[in-house]
């Protein structure tokens, strides 16, 4: 995360840092998904939360990655 926060901050964007873990990582075997969300900050706003999902499936996986307003 500190390194594509360089990256934004290059950009033209604020930093984010990682505050930690909003839920820890847990895996639904009935339903083969695998989620977690990290608690982030960015420059001059409040506390957010990162989600994230893996779908697995027989041929991949499918990312779901959501930020919340």
């Amino acid at each position: 995360m500190q390194e594509g926060s360089k990256e934004r901050v290059k950009e033209g964007y604020p930093p984010i840092e990682l505050i930690g873990w909003a839920a820890p990582p847990r895996y639904d075997s009935a339903a083969k998904k695998l989620y977690w969300a990290k608690e982030i900050e960015i420059r001059d706003s409040p506390n957010t939360r990162e989600l994230q999902h893996r779908l697995l499936g027989r041929r991949g996986v499918l990312n779901l990655n959501a930020v919340p307003r």
